[in-house]
């Protein structure tokens, strides 16, 4: 490395430095501490909540789910809280076919202010998945929520009242949140809810999501919250995930509000592994401590002068929450492309920047990305194919996928080294750098239109740099450095390696193994603005360089394939349920698992097909691993007995009683037939009332019921008469049946159920027509 360039090295190992400095900072949940001052959260109080809620499966209609509803409701009224219950049928038809239905109980109470009834809402859902306990899913957020409510009990009065609700049925389509929005006559007083979740068992507590008219809200939580990791980008990709929590259900209603959640560890999520032994008792201390905190901030507020508007937020290092309005993104983003043809000029003046270069520096960055999305792809694809029983695991992340995260970033660096350091002959820095600040400056543009909450990482970067590299080309006399705007622009680039930094380090938490690309895209971005630094080095040493973290790189990826060791702290993931088809009295073992398990080898040999099941999931287009049991054991077959039939306007309504002899929690019932579906009644609740949902309906029509009465239900279907009415109804039981072709309770403790809401179950059809 010359005289000249040396400084640019300097630079690069900094930012390196800087860069690492970023992700070790965002390192997880900050540490809690042991508090016995009053009016400070316990982590140790509400870890109590999660040990009594925690310690099975509770999902809706299980007796679980029952013993937790009166804890809840016992420890509301031993904080002098009159628990209000909510029973009622509610559903969710926004999903489409097969709707969710059923009965649901809400609980909450309410902290009185001594203003005029103003409500700030916390909110989180008790029940759990059938496959994991809910430690943190979201037995942490009641505990959180119980624990805050005795803290603010036991302070003086203030202007707002306090409203805690517990939701029903979130796993099950948000039907807890529905029938509260649905049914409260307080509605118009809750001027905002804070939502708790967990999609992981450990990490910081996110600010992932918020209402559109946050300005006020993120205001508040900037001021309130000691250590606020939050982003309107997270903000904006959660918008475009398929993914729904309760906080949903009240952005749909118009409710301004905050939703928070911790995401790390996302292999225990929905499974056993999510218990209280797992839980990291930082990550509940810091989404309770951060509760407790912007509640007490919003307990005065008077809403009715608090000031609207949406902003960009982002914050640095976790230390201080930073916005601005979204009404300045367009202009910011113009400033970025007058800067940057300004800075274009500028340097084509005075520097080695020429339209030539330029367009070629850009193309060859844009093959660059493009060269690194397609290595990263197929690097996944190959480790997977070492490893067939990732596909196991549904969250898309594995065990010990840091080797590969990190092994892939290596590598991703050592092609850049190599990439750019052998092109410091052909194209010089600016066109290099100006070639990779165009790219950024496209997804500015794009982003300011489309995802405006993400703007911020490309439009401020771009500014930032710009005005670093003016700066050196405006005060630093040519003769000291021809390459003065490539290494302001590095100092500049600082900048970016913060916002970017800020956001990697929990995307590589958030998405795992089975996104690296995405977080590759990224990391690829970052490193174009490291070209002045790549490419300052000469021919040998970037080929030393890059072939020094390859070896890494791939000594990295080794490991992680050679450490896949499950055990009981890292299970497996599998698959298995049982069907039992009444109408053929026939029984079958089925599962996903790619690659069996020693556990459920047993059940499949070389008469195991693969196979749709359309009796047990209608419409369904999952293929199973299935085997025909040798035991044909009947299972208790459900009931659909007719009450009356009527027909009126050329309307059919059937009035039936719908009953389980298993009580069981889950219900689905498809029409087979070609009779059109124009109405449903459950219980006497007219329910089925969406006409999108009805209007666009395929047959089979539908639905799936939760936790009807044991006795039964009736239920009304009206029909257009054109044939026999033919309805399939399908139980779901929690659990195996015992049997001699497999030791169901002897699971080994290094396999765990995927979470998935078939898994671990037992399923019995048949087929009514009348």
């Amino acid at each position: 490395m010359d005289n000249k360039n040396r400084l640019v090295g300097i630079i690069a190992i900094v930012s390196a430095i800087v860069l690492i400095l970023i992700l070790m900072r965002l390192e997880g949940a900050p540490t809690a501490t042991v508090s016995s001052e009053a009016g400070q959260f316990s982590v140790e109080n509400a870890l109590r909540h999660v040990e009594k809620i925690a310690n099975a499966p509770h999902p809706v209609g299980s007796e679980n789910h029952l013993k937790n509803q009166e804890y809840i409701r016992e420890n509301l009224g031993s904080l002098g809280i009159d628990p209000e219950t909510q029973t009622v049928i509610a559903e969710n038809t926004r999903f489409g076919m097969p709707f969710q239905a059923g009965y649901v109980t809400n609980i909450s109470g309410t902290l009185k202010g001594n203003g005029n009834g103003e409500i700030i809402l916390i909110s989180a859902h008790y029940d759990s998945v059938s496959t994991g306990a809910g430690a943190a899913d979201d037995a942490a957020a009641v505990g959180s929520i119980l624990e805050t409510l005795r803290i603010l009990k036991s302070e003086s009065s203030a202007r707002n009242d306090i409203m805690v609700l517990f939701t029903d049925a979130e796993e099950k389509g948000m039907l807890g949140a529905k029938a509260f929005l649905n049914e409260n006559p307080n509605l118009a007083k809750i001027k905002t809810v804070i939502n708790l979740e967990a999609r992981g068992t450990g990490g910081a507590a996110l600010l992932f999501e918020t209402s559109e008219n946050n300005a006020e809200l993120i205001r508040s939580y900037g001021r309130s919250v000691a250590r606020p990791i939050a982003s309107s980008f997270f903000n904006d990709i959660y918008k475009i995930l398929p993914n729904d929590t309760d906080f949903t259900e009240f952005k749909l209603k118009g409710i301004d509000g905050l939703n928070t959640a911790f995401i790390e560890n996302v292999n225990n999520y929905h499974t056993q592994a999510d218990n209280p032994k797992n839980l990291d008792r930082n990550s509940v201390a810091h989404q309770g401590e951060n509760l407790l905190a912007v509640v007490r901030e919003l307990r005065n507020k008077n809403f009715d002068e608090a000031s609207g508007g949406e902003v960009i937020y982002f914050d640095v290092f976790g230390m201080k929450l930073l916005s601005y309005p979204k009404g300045i993104v367009l202009p910011l983003m113009i400033v970025a492309v007058l800067l940057f043809v300004g800075a274009f000029y500028y340097a084509n003046k005075t520097t080695g920047l020429n339209v030539k270069g330029f367009v070629g520096g850009f193309f060859l960055f844009l093959l660059f990305i493009i060269a690194e999305l397609i290595f990263s792809f197929l690097l996944v694809k190959i480790i997977t194919v070492f490893h067939r029983d990732y596909s196991a695991f549904s969250t898309g992340d594995v065990y010990d996928s840091g080797f590969y995260i990190f092994g892939v970033m290596l590598l991703v660096l050592a092609l850049a080294v190599a990439f750019f350091g052998l092109l410091r002959t052909k194209i010089n820095y600016e066109n290099l750098l100006f070639g990779s600040l165009l790219l950024w400056l496209l997804i500015s543009i794009l982003t300011s239109l489309l995802l405006p909450g993400t703007s911020y990482i490309f439009t401020l970067t771009v500014i930032i740099i710009l005005i670093a590299g003016f700066i050196g080309m405006l005060w630093v006399d040519k003769d000291v450095s021809k390459n003065r705007f490539s290494v302001f622009s590095l100092i500049g680039s600082f900048g970016g390696i913060i916002l970017v930094g800020g956001i990697l380090r929990h995307l590589i938490a958030g998405l795992g193994f089975g996104l690296i690309p995405v977080a590759v895209f990224f990391a690829a971005l970052l490193i174009g603005l490291l070209i002045p630094a790549l490419a300052s080095f000469d021919r040998k040493l970037s080929l030393i360089g890059g072939g020094l973290l390859s070896v890494i790189g791939v000594v990295l990826i080794v490991s992680g394939l050679a450490s896949v060791n499950y055990t009981a702290e890292k299970p497996r993931q599998t698959s298995l349920l049982r069907a039992y088809d009444a109408d053929n009295k026939k029984s079958y073992w089925a599962t996903e698992d790619i690659n069996l398990n020693e556990w459920n080898k047993q059940l499949f040999d070389g008469n195991a097909s693969d196979a749709l099941l359309p009796q047990f999931f209608p419409q369904s287009q999952r293929y199973f691993l299935v085997k025909e049991s040798a035991e044909q054991t009947e299972l208790p077959a459900p009931s659909l007995e007719k009450i009356s039939d009527e027909t009126v306007s050329d309307v059919r309504n059937l009035r039936l009683k719908l009953t389980s002899p298993t009580k069981s929690p889950v219900i689905t019932l498809a029409v087979e037939s070609e009779n059109e579906v124009v109405g449903f009644e459950l219980d006497g609740k007219k329910l089925f009332q969406d006409t999108a949902v009805a209007g666009k309906q395929k047959n089979p029509w539908m639905t799936r019921l939760y936790a009807i009465p044991a006795k039964g239900s009736e239920i009304v279907l009206s029909v257009k008469p054109k044939e026999n009415l033919k309805i399939r109804v399908i139980t779901q039981d929690y659990g195996l049946p015992q049997s001699s072709e497999i030791s169901i309770n002897n699971r080994p403790a290094d396999l765990v159920a995927a979470p998935m809401p078939f898994n671990d179950s037992t399923f019995v059809t048949k087929l009514f027509v009348f």
